[in-house]
């Protein structure tokens, strides 16, 4: 029956995102480009909508055939409506940063309450028993990923299938792992981004937005928590396999930091961004960073998966390239178009 949950969620997410294409239109919810922007033409935002509701569906249908249970399904479910929801008025008109601050701490603070905390942090060769510090770090690190999503959501195609390449492999490590409730909560998000990203692709037909950016953000830094009590996927499976993502964000705020440059407002400083630029395409640069999470990321999450004591070791080779590319697409400077 799973199985079919997921073809269902693959499908209806492609038929929501699509009406909201067309609601989009006519409520006048659109990006108008500007010097700041990665696309040339008027396109409509918050067709992550589609991922959100199919998704949360879902979940419900999960909980109701008991393969996952209330404490999986409150975290991800009334912590990513507060998320969607914020995001999806955001897109509508444009919330205060404060606000959304204040509504994504407080999505992070009930995930991490109904998780019933945020376990002790395995290095591989040794154990960390942070227990209230813990818990704290663990809120502030998913209303980061909420916001890490946000940035990184710049060109088609890039958020989605980031998105599915995450899940989809840690879905399937945990399926092989026999945790059977938090590989299906990772499969049915991957569906749902698939069905969107149909429309997504370069060049695409409408974006996610705030709606969905950070609500991907949000369930991705939530289930990383979640299964990080199993010793043979820990967090920093994936901190790997969102090495692209997670090192194009640090080293551009890194940069805008030391030249004293606002790291909370928009700007086109990323090394995705001036990748774009530079090669003049949106899916080429989707493609290699797809390419980069199959072919380098991917082996190196089997080996921390295979060899939990190379945890610490393996994530600084994995990531340490991703560094040297961020710097090469010079992360966080400006450059002239």
């Amino acid at each position: 029956m799973n199985y079919l949950l997921v073809v269902w969620v693959f499908i209806s997410s492609v038929i929501i995102s699509g009406i909201a294409r067309s609601v989009a239109f006519r409520t006048n919810m659109v990006d108008v480009p500007n010097e700041r922007s990665s696309h040339m033409r008027v396109t409509p935002r918050g067709g992550g909508i589609g991922f959100v509701v199919t998704f949360l569906l879902a979940l419900i249908v999960l909980n109701l055939n008991d393969t996952i249970h209330k404490d999986l399904f409150l975290p991800f479910f009334g912590g990513g409506l507060l998320v969607a929801g914020i995001g999806y008025l955001d897109d509508l008109s444009e919330i205060s940063p404060l606000q959304r601050f204040f509504v994504h701490f407080s999505a992070a603070l009930w995930a991490v309450v109904t998780l019933g905390g945020v376990p002790p942090l395995s290095l591989g060769f040794t154990t960390v028993e942070w227990g209230v510090l813990g818990n704290i770090i663990g809120c502030i690190g998913i209303v980061w990923m909420i916001n890490l999503y946000n940035f990184m959501d710049g060109i088609d195609g890039i958020a989605a299938s980031e998105a599915i390449f995450v899940v989809g492999v840690t879905g399937a490590f945990l399926y092989i792992n026999e945790v059977y409730d938090l590989a299906w909560v990772c499969w049915v998000l991957a569906a749902g981004c698939a069905g969107f990203l149909i429309l997504n692709w370069a060049p695409a037909r409408i974006f996610m937005g705030d709606v969905g950016s950070g609500f991907l953000g949000f369930v991705i830094g939530v289930s990383a928590i979640a299964n990080s009590e199993i010793e043979e996927l820990s967090t920093w499976i994936w901190l790997i396999l969102l090495g692209v993502f997670v090192v194009d964000t640090l080293v551009t705020l890194a940069r805008r930091l030391a030249r004293s440059a606002s790291w909370y407002k928009a700007h086109r400083t990323h090394a995705y961004q001036h990748a774009t630029i530079q090669y003049d395409s949106h899916a080429r640069v989707t493609l290699a960073i797809i390419g980069i999470n199959l072919f380098w990321l991917l082996p190196w999450a089997v080996i921390v998966w295979k060899w939990t004591e190379l945890s610490v070791i393996a994530t600084i080779l994995a990531l340490s390239p991703l560094v040297f590319l961020a710097w090469h697409f010079d992360a966080g400077k400006e450059r002239k178009v």
